[in-house]
């Protein structure tokens, strides 16, 4: 990323105000309840189990290295305060159980864990808390982080971050992490000054036109419900098997140059066309957010949310031929300025008098996120996945994660991540809303579009090439 890689970031340690991003805007906007309680986590596994006083001394240079991980927000004015903590105070809750006189080890770390994810506390922080799990096979340890501060990206560098600090731990050597990249505070002070530049001003026009051509028809439901809480969400996955998987990932691409989310979206639009009848759907896409707009920026190994999230019109009139709608369907997504991230910049932060005659009322039902090859950054020489861990749990429908009195603030979520070699898509909704049938008919319809349009890439692409 970024431009001048000469450039060195900051290596001390990063205090102070720092403003909030578009996407921390969009959560304390909502207002949800309990909004200590929405976290991400994850559960590594050690066979040979760990010590706790090495991972206390690494966690303790990974809280002074990352700074974001030492927020808290405090209100004032009515406003929301992102502050960045220096390295006084209580920075991580750490704690640890013998487990091996237990009788139902999952049911103990389940309780716990249900209790440290309930513990975050915005205004004082800790919002990291780190628990270890002792037991005959080897040891878990569970990692909560507050979702203000942590997102996909940045648990692949905590994960790396662990291993690399365990290793050097153990062989007795001082912890040493590679250089930091520029800071949470940077960044969102930069993307202050992005937000009313021209370069970013010149985007309007296309969101402008989007916002034109979407009608806010809703989404058929079985249960006009609205206010429905986290507690009443339900997941249905479907999976791709390997060589399906591998078709996707590896050759169905060469048909028409495409990425792989433009064949995840077409088989998207083709399921909503079938199963909801409308002529239009708006989905928002979640993308990393860690795109290369600002000039000097590097925030590669920056830990922090920097999630982007913006509306796509997907056009069902016309679904048909397959190769015309998966051509059309990498067109639109061609045309996205700078994959998405200037929409929320211009909804939270430009000056309401940049941004044309934007309103902003765009409000899609379902959310898309395709997170990629997941597990493959948890499986190091040190830990694997815990199977305490608990379903996707980095995604936001891990079970425990957010608040159960917490309100759903989309319909239907969609996640696709690859886990051990198969796509493994998660369709997340309300049982208030939806009957488990609906979600049922939905997601075979969506695995039914996509092996087509995989069979149908690997058949067109065997024509022209031989």
């Amino acid at each position: 990323m970024g431009g001048s890689r000469s450039r060195k970031s900051d290596q001390g340690i990063i205090a102070g105000n720092v403003p909030l991003t578009p996407i921390q805007k969009w959560f304390f906007g909502k207002n949800f309840t309990n909004t200590g309680h929405w976290n991400q986590s994850s559960v590594l596994y050690r066979p040979e189990g760990f010590d706790p006083k090495v991972i206390q001394s690494v966690m303790d240079k990974i809280i002074e290295h990352h700074d974001a991980l030492r927020m808290v927000y405090q209100h004032e004015n009515g406003n929301v305060v992102q502050h960045n903590r220096g390295l006084g105070g209580q920075l991580y809750d750490f704690f640890s159980y013998n487990l091996t006189a237990q009788p139902d080890v999952q049911q103990a770390i389940e309780a716990e864990t249900q209790r440290l994810h309930s513990s975050m506390n915005l205004q004082e922080g800790p919002l990291v808390k780190v628990a270890l799990f002792q037991t005959l096979h080897g040891d878990h340890l569970f990692l909560a982080i507050h979702h203000l501060v942590v997102d996909g990206i940045s648990w692949r560098i905590l994960f790396e971050d662990l291993a690399t600090g365990y290793a050097q731990a153990l062989a007795g050597q001082a912890i040493s992490l590679p250089e930091k990249t520029d800071s949470f505070q940077s960044w969102s002070q930069w993307l202050q000054e992005y937000a009313n530049e021209a370069d970013l001003l010149s985007e309007i026009p296309y969101w402008e036109s989007l916002e034109s051509q979407a009608k806010n028809v809703s989404l058929p439901k079985d249960y006009e419900v609205t206010d429905c809480k986290q507690k009443s969400v339900r997941n249905m996955r479907i999976r791709l098997h390997p060589e399906e998987t591998e078709q996707l990932l590896k050759h169905a691409n060469q048909a028409y140059q495409t990425e792989i989310n433009d064949l995840l979206l077409a088989a998207l639009g083709l399921a909503f066309a079938e199963w909801s009848k409308l002529a239009q759907i708006v989905i928002h896409l979640e993308g990393h957010g860690r795109e290369d707009i600002i000039e000097q920026a590097n925030v590669a190994r920056t830990v922090g949310w920097f999630t982007s999230q913006y509306p796509v019109l997907l056009d069902l009139k016309q679904t048909a031929p397959l190769s015309d709608y998966i051509k059309l369907t990498k067109e639109n997504m061609r045309k996205i300025p700078r994959k998405g991230i200037g929409y929320d910049i211009l909804k939270h932060v430009t000056l309401p008098e940049n941004r044309g005659s934007l309103s902003f009322r765009v409000q899609p039902e379902v959310t898309f996120n395709y997170l990629g090859q997941f597990d493959a950054d948890m499986r190091t020489e040190l830990f694997t996945r815990s199977p305490y861990s608990g379903g996707n749990t980095l995604g936001a429908d891990g079970k425990n994660n957010l608040s159960p009195e917490s309100e759903v603030y989309t319909a239907l979520n969609i996640t696709g991540l690859i886990e051990g070699g198969e796509l493994v898509l998660t369709f997340s909704y309300s049982s208030e809303q939806y009957r488990e049938e609906s979600i049922q008919q939905l997601s075979q319809s969506y695995q039914k579009h996509l092996l087509a349009i995989i069979a149908h890439c690997l058949q067109s692409h065997h024509h022209h090439h031989h």
